[in-house]
């Protein structure tokens, strides 16, 4: 029910007392419904008082607004008696004041008028008194953004970091990109739009102004020569007066950054070749300081364009990540584009490594959709080659991301850097013929690089992610002759859990996406550790459900699991995975 009608109708006392509260302030009036509407329509407000507040310059008014949801949801104020948006920070342009983020008190709705009116007074105070002014360049994008005086917006995958320089500009029709290097630029550009023939794009040069400090809204560029005295100070006028002689029939942009407390920012000016620098009174060219001074005049008026981040460092924890720098330049392979294997390399790209590559020969069927990434659009298609375009398509900064519609014994043999290169191996086939192979495949190499193996057990109540590094176990260590793990989690005393389709060795498990949650989860870390080089050996990382959920499934736990963890189940635990004296293929070198 609307605050309005509650508090014209219902008569809670925790609302009534709020109405009393309001009405007693020296001079205070409600604010009619027309009046509510049209100073904030575009807001679910039901009820506002206009209140004046003495502040220490002059008397000031506020309104008090009332969410519908009220006291569910907190009281906000409005500072009506208010200077210039952008004089002053944390103050929205219809006069919204942006207070420090409290709890709603519906118990005691006074309590929460009253805190939010003194935080109020309180950042008017810090304003008046200058306090607070650097908030309004450590929050740039605040004021920037409805400054812009066009509906474009700019897309930088720049580093965010100085200093100024030359950059690479692709126009499109509703948005521009801009990126450091052509290569980079054209290949996010083939990634996001699936065309794989980079060269059809045209890139022209721009500028990154890289300025000392964010500039305050009172002096945010509005002529070409506020940009020019901007690159000034900057050292990049020789840049921009340069690129202005290359496009001087055409339109011009530069990208604003600086640092702030809160990570980088970035604005962005778009100027368009003023009629006047065309050649005139048989010039070839205008001379160069006749040039300059018509383009950057201070009649020619620019365009402030709103600039989204879509750098890999903002992308991948919004620049707070340490672990991103290692990561763009790691690679890892994933063998097995199945239920567990594609959902971890989809994690692996959005965790932020910089080259993920699939091998799996198989193609996508109706029958997978339910429980893997990809859905109807690549039905009938590989789903490596299918895994690593969406890949692009949704991330299209990563380093690279290839498929390989082929077996892994395939690729090794016929393209071995592939493997060869990659910092981390993953196998998710769930086959042991084929794991037992790139085992000894592994030891061939000297392991120099870890293997991350994965997969679940039946109906995905368990699921296992063992790396097998330098040290410790090789993979083969960890099973006995029959090919069955030395530590299962779950038994089942009724037989095989596998399932058949209405064909001739059509076999699978019946379990879907939200069981292989974990499983996925616990490998993706994994990896994640290899990669960070923070495992001192061959680890053995093992996921069990809760115990009700196996034995739902008709499970029960094993002897050798009973002996490790505990009974109520739902936990991770993390073994060695130690090297065996009798394995077959690695023994030998206890001996």
């Amino acid at each position: 029910m609307a605050v309005a009608a509650t508090l014209e109708a219902d008569e809670r006392d925790d609302l009534r007392s709020t109405r009393e509260w309001l009405d007693t302030l020296t001079s205070s009036r409600r604010l009619d419904r027309s009046e509510l509407l049209r100073l904030y329509g575009q807001y679910r407000f039901g009820a506002a008082w206009r209140v004046p507040i003495q502040f220490s310059d002059q008397i000031r008014n506020v309104d008090v607004l009332l969410p519908e949801m009220f006291p569910s949801d907190v009281a906000r104020i409005a500072l009506v008696s208010r200077p210039r948006f952008g004089t002053w920070p944390h103050i929205e342009e219809d006069g919204l004041l942006c207070l420090p983020e409290r709890v709603a008190a519906p118990e005691d709705p006074v309590v929460d008028v009253q805190a939010a009116l003194g935080a109020a007074v309180a950042l008017v105070e810090d304003s008046l008194a200058g306090r607070n002014h650097e908030d309004l360049r450590n929050e740039f994008l605040s004021y920037w953004a409805p400054s812009a005086t066009g509906n474009r917006r700019v897309v930088t995958i720049v580093r965010a970091e100085g200093p100024s320089r030359r950059v690479c500009v692709w126009r499109g029709e509703a948005f521009d990109v801009v990126a450091d290097s052509e290569a980079e630029l054209r290949q996010w550009l083939s990634f996001k739009s699936g065309n794989s023939d980079p060269q059809r794009w045209t890139v022209q040069p721009g500028v990154l102004m890289w300025l000392r400090q964010p500039p305050l809204p009172a002096l945010y560029p509005t002529t070409a020569a506020d940009l020019l005295e901007m690159a000034e100070a900057s050292g990049v006028r020789t840049e921009l007066v340069d690129l202005s002689s290359d496009l001087d029939q055409g339109s011009m942009l530069v990208v604003l950054g600086a640092s702030t407390p809160n990570g980088a920012v970035f604005g962005a000016v778009g100027l368009r070749s003023p009629k006047n620098v065309t050649n005139q009174k048989g010039f070839r060219r205008l001379p160069s300081d006749v040039h300059t001074a018509r383009y950057f005049a201070p009649a020619v008026a620019i365009e402030r364009i709103v600039v989204d981040r879509a750098d890999p460092q903002w992308i991948h924890g919004r620049g707070r990540d340490p672990r991103q720098p290692r990561l763009r330049q790691s690679s890892v392979v994933v063998i097995g584009a199945g239920s567990v294997g594609a959902p971890l390399a989809v994690a692996l790209a959005q965790a932020g490594v910089g080259r993920v590559e699939s091998i799996d020969p198989q193609n996508l069927m109706w029958g997978n959709t339910g429980r893997h990434p990809l859905g109807a659009d690549y039905v009938g298609r590989n789903k490596a080659e299918s895994l690593v375009e969406r890949i692009r398509r949704s991330l299209p900064h990563v380093e690279a991301a290839r498929g390989y519609g082929r077996r892994w014994e395939d690729v090794a043999r016929s393209t071995p850097q592939v493997l060869q290169s990659a910092d981390v191996i993953v196998s998710a086939l769930g086959d042991w013929s084929s794991e037992s192979a790139l085992n000894r495949w592994h030891l061939s190499q000297g392991r120099t690089k870890p293997i991350v193996y994965t997969w679940t057990e039946p109906y995905a109540c368990a699921g296992h992610a063992v790396v097998v590094t330098s040290s410790g176990g090789c993979f083969r260590c960890g099973f006995r002759d029959d090919a069955t793990p030395i530590l299962r989690v779950t038994d089942w005393p009724n037989g095989t859990t596998r399932r058949q389709e209405p064909g001739c060795g059509a076999l699978f498990q019946p379990y879907g996406p939200i069981e292989l949650m974990h499983t996925v989860a616990i490998a993706t870390e994994t990896v994640l550790d290899a990669l960070g080089e923070s495992l001192p050996g061959s680890t053995h990382r093992v996921w069990a459900a809760s115990r009700g959920f196996v034995e739902r499934a008709g499970g029960r736990w094993t002897q050798e699991w009973m002996g490790r963890s505990r009974e109520a189940g739902g936990v991770v635990e993390i073994f060695d995975w130690p090297q065996s004296a009798s394995c077959r293929e690695c023994g030998q070198e206890l001996a």
